[in-house]
């Protein structure tokens, strides 16, 4: 639960920026969005969608490259916390929120494939 606190004060994670957002942000923006493409790039690299593991209540577990689990929370589709290092303290998103988001995004159109 610690972590959680933790994670909640430092580590949100917003996905996706819209392109009316970005367009309407400063030049600091453009760098924070080309961060987040780059961790999405690097969650493709690692398992994708496959490498967030469901665990109930928004929760996502992803092993990390060095094989440390860490948990992500998904409060909704756009807003995302993890319990990494980069994910507590850079102040942008890490990989495995973003493999997280890929996951929500793959089960969302999995979910309206089969409805």
């Amino acid at each position: 639960m610690l972590k959680h606190r933790r994670a909640l004060a430092t580590g949100k994670v917003e996905f996706p920026v819209t392109s009316a957002s970005y367009q309407a942000s400063s030049s600091r923006s453009k760098t924070y969005r080309e961060k987040i493409e780059g961790r999405l790039q690097v969650a493709k690299v690692n398992g994708g969608a496959a490498a967030a593991e469901p665990r109930g209540n928004g929760r996502y577990t992803v092993e990390g490259r060095a094989g440390a689990r860490y948990t992500v929370w998904a409060l909704n589709a756009e807003t995302f916390f993890c319990d990494c290092k980069a994910g507590t303290t850079s102040g942008t998103p890490c990989w495995h929120a973003a493999a997280a988001f890929l996951r929500i995004v793959a089960d969302s159109a999995a979910a309206q494939v089969t409805a």
